[in-house]
């Protein structure tokens, strides 16, 4: 069985201008191995605190559990873990929505999308399940989405309630559900990629002066060039091309 998880990341506060939402697909046994690495680098004896769990916003930050460690030693387990993603033989999948362009789209187009959550969730779920078909044909896939993100969990269960009767998405899907990063190293990891992946598509549509000086974007570089990925943007023009489909397919 191939399991996906999956969070999203966004403005803690304020208006939005960037979701992400990314994680990882891999069959059981690579997590199996993905998770004894990353509990090995999050209990290494060395560190000021033993971290209940790893969470990129207060450790970019030095804020939670990171309140009492210094920047080289943030930036050192950042990059301790974004090399364990690389040697683990995880397969990304993610998406973002460039907010300001989703709020430009007419308001009939809006209301049949929902809201702003349901276009990068969708792409993920899409994506998870075509790639285990193109991957591991005739497995089936389970995928958990972070409760903590409450907007990304609402919208994995109404999108879940849809495919459950769909024949086109429903062959290999087992199910979707949610769970807490306290309890899963593999959401802490889907952490890491959408902050990481909020960040950098922030720096391109929406930069601020306010940013963090922690360098996230060169390790996250690296890692998405060292990982097989599968990702899709939701710009400007992305959405006019959506937008010409559904009003093809629905009159609308």
């Amino acid at each position: 069985m191939i399991v996906g998880y999956f969070d999203g990341s966004e403005e803690p506060e304020g208006i939005r201008e960037i979701i992400a939402v990314c994680g990882f697909i891999a069959p059981l046994e690579v997590w199996d191995v993905f998770d004894q690495r990353w509990q090995a680098v999050l209990s290494r004896p060395t560190w000021p605190t033993r971290l209940r769990r790893y969470h990129s916003f207060d450790c970019i930050h030095g804020m939670g559990e990171f309140a009492d460690w210094s920047f080289a030693q943030r930036l050192a387990i950042y990059g301790e873990l974004v090399g364990v993603l690389l040697d683990s033989n995880l397969i990304a999948v993610g998406s973002v929505l460039v907010c300001k362009h989703f709020e430009t789209l007419e308001a009939v187009v809006r209301n049949r999308l929902g809201n702003a959550y349901f276009l990068p969730v969708e792409h993920c779920i899409q994506a998870a399940i075509s790639k285990a078909k193109g991957s591991l044909p005739g497995e089936e896939i389970f995928l958990v989405f972070d409760v903590e993100n409450r907007a990304v969990a609402n919208e994995s269960y109404a999108r879940y309630k849809n495919y459950q009767t769909d024949p086109n998405w429903n062959e290999n899907l087992l199910g979707i559900t949610q769970g807490s990063s306290y309890q899963f190293t593999s959401l802490q990891a889907a952490d890491l990629l959408a902050y990481g992946s909020f960040r950098y598509h922030k720096e391109y549509f929406a930069p601020s002066e306010r940013e963090s000086e922690f360098p996230i974007i060169p390790a996250f570089s690296r890692l998405i060039q060292g990982i097989e990925a599968t990702g899709g943007i939701y710009e400007r023009d992305a959405l006019a091309t959506l937008v010409r489909e559904i009003r093809a397919r629905e009159g609308i």
